[in-house]
């Protein structure tokens, strides 16, 4: 395809109106000068491609969208971004749904422990007990939400998802 430009807010508006374009080559000086000109679609998708392709980033994602059960992710990221690029981020919004439901089950876990035996004991005692128990293992500010009838904070969560992420690309090492 061929265009014409007589100025260059010409080429401005034509390059932001071209979609499923990578973009055009610029000739002038009698073709004795090119240059490449992207799309700004083009320059966007491929942005997006790279930044979601970062777990972290496309964790951000996740917490922006009110962590949508995988499915309406992907849907989300398909229909709203760009088929290919959920696509390429299928297996991490995978593995982002295994570990929400692991840092879901121990939220449960924790919250069982601590909301029967310590909601109605004094204060104190039950803070003595959650950083005694809960701290070691990262686990204070949930029991705390949990002791307080909170919701985890999604910092919390994002930083047991991001933990629980990290656990899961560990090799394990059986002994021997």
């Amino acid at each position: 395809e061929r265009f014409t430009f007589n100025s260059i807010p010409d080429i401005v508006a034509t390059c932001a109106h071209l979609k499923g374009k990578e973009g055009f080559v610029l000739s002038y000086n009698g073709n004795q000068n090119r240059v490449k000109i992207k799309a700004a679609d083009y320059l966007l998708k491929s942005r997006l491609k790279s930044e979601i392709g970062s777990l972290s980033k496309l964790l951000d994602l996740w917490f922006s969208l009110g962590k949508p059960e995988a499915d309406a992710f992907y849907t989300h990221i398909s229909t709203q971004l760009d088929y290919e690029l959920a696509e390429q981020a299928r297996p991490q919004i995978d593995q982002i749904r295994r570990a929400a439901i692991a840092c879901n089950d121990t939220i449960m876990r924790v919250e069982h422990e601590v909301i029967h035996p310590w909601r109605l004991a004094p204060r104190k005692d039950a803070a003595l007990h959650i950083l005694a128990v809960y701290k070691p293992l990262g686990l204070q500010n949930v029991a705390f939400a949990a002791l307080d009838n909170r919701p985890v904070a999604d910092k919390v969560l994002r930083d047991l998802i991001e933990k629980e992420l990290d656990s899961a690309s560990q090799p394990t090492t059986l002994p021997s």
